[in-house]
C-alpha cells in the first residue's frame, strides 16, 4: 500500500477588520478629565489691593495655583457645576509691614486661600461663590475673611470682536477688615475687551486687550478712622499683550507669557490721602 499523503494545514486569508470606533465619535481624542490646573507667576511693579496700594519698592513676587473639579456637565438653564480653590501669593523684597517679633518669613507678606463653586448658566453666563481667608505670614496685617459673589457675561455672540466680558463682582467682609476700623462690603465692575494680531491658529498669535476695573465701596469698605467714606474706590485701565509659548510640549498644557501698563486713578479722597498723600494716579 502506498503511504497516505502528508496533509498540510493552510492558514485562512486574514480577514481585514474594521478600525475600533470610539465610544463618543463626537467627543475630543484627548480626555481632559474631571481636574484642570492653572498656575502663574507674576512680577508687578506696584501691588494695588483693590485700588489699595500695599507696595511700590523693590522686587515683588506673586505666584499662584487654582485647580477645577467638575461635579455636572449637563443641557438647559445649568450647564454645569465646578468646584473650585486656589492659593494666591505675594513676596516682597522690601520685607513690606514685617513686625519685629514675627515667626513666619519676613518676605512672606500675603497668602489668601479662596474655595467656592462656579455654576454655568444659560450658556453665557457664570455664577460663582467663594469664601476668601487673607492672611499675612509675616504678621502685617490681621486676616480678613470674606464671602464673594461673582457674575460673569459672555457677550461674544451679541458684540463679536466688540465683545466687552462684562464681570460684577460683590465682596461681602466678615471678620476684620482690609481697610479701616469696620468690615465692609465691596463691588467690582469689571471688563477686557480683546483682539488677536496674527494667524490665531500659528504658534505666536498675538492677543491685545483693555483690561478695565472700578471698585466701590457699598457699605464702610472705604471706611477711615474718622469715618469718612467716600463710596469710590479706583479707576484702573490697562493695556496689556500676551502670547502662547508655542515651543512647549502640549503634554504640559497650555504656557503663556504677558505683559501689561496700567494707569490708576482714585477718585474717592480716602484712598488718594493714604496712598500718594493727595496724588491722583498712577502709571506703572
Amino acid at each position: 500500500d502506498e503511504p497516505a499523503p502528508t496533509e498540510v494545514f493552510v492558514p485562512p486569508a486574514p480577514v481585514a477588520r474594521p478600525a475600533p470606533q470610539p465610544v463618543c465619535p463626537e467627543c475630543d481624542e484627548i480626555n481632559h478629565g474631571k481636574l484642570q490646573f492653572r498656575a502663574g507667576y507674576d512680577i508687578p511693579t506696584r501691588y494695588y489691593f483693590r485700588g489699595i496700594l500695599q507696595e511700590a519698592k523693590g522686587l515683588i513676587n506673586q505666584p499662584w495655583a487654582e485647580v477645577d473639579v467638575d461635579l455636572y456637565q449637563g443641557d438647559g438653564m445649568l450647564d454645569n457645576v465646578t468646584l473650585t480653590g486656589g492659593l494666591w501669593n505675594s513676596l516682597h523684597s522690601q520685607e513690606t509691614g514685617k513686625l519685629t517679633k514675627t515667626t513666619g518669613p519676613d518676605p512672606w507678606y500675603e497668602a489668601t486661600a479662596h474655595v467656592g463653586l462656579k455654576m454655568g448658566l444659560f450658556d453665557n453666563t457664570e455664577l460663582t461663590t467663594l469664601y476668601s481667608t487673607r492672611n499675612s505670614p509675616n504678621g502685617a496685617f490681621s486676616s480678613v475673611q470674606e464671602i464673594q459673589i461673582g457674575l460673569g457675561f459672555d457677550d461674544s455672540d451679541l458684540l463679536g470682536a466688540l465683545a466687552l466680558n462684562p464681570e460684577l463682582l460683590f465682596a461681602i467682609e466678615v471678620a476684620s477688615s482690609s481697610f479701616g476700623p469696620n468690615s465692609g462690603t465691596y463691588m467690582e465692575l469689571r471688563g477686557e475687551p480683546e483682539t488677536t494680531l496674527g494667524d490665531e491658529d500659528g504658534s505666536y498669535p498675538l492677543t491685545l486687550s483693555v483690561p478695565v476695573r472700578i471698585g466701590f465701596s457699598l457699605d464702610k469698605y472705604y471706611q477711615d478712622a474718622t469715618g469718612r467714606d467716600p463710596g469710590w474706590g479706583f479707576f484702573d485701565i490697562a493695556l496689556k499683550g500676551g502670547v502662547p509659548l508655542g515651543f512647549m510640549p502640549d503634554t504640559v498644557g497650555d504656557w503663556k507669557a504677558h505683559a501689561a501698563v496700567h494707569l490708576t486713578t482714585l477718585p474717592g479722597n480716602t484712598l488718594r490721602d493714604v496712598n500718594w498723600r493727595g496724588n491722583d494716579w498712577d502709571f506703572y
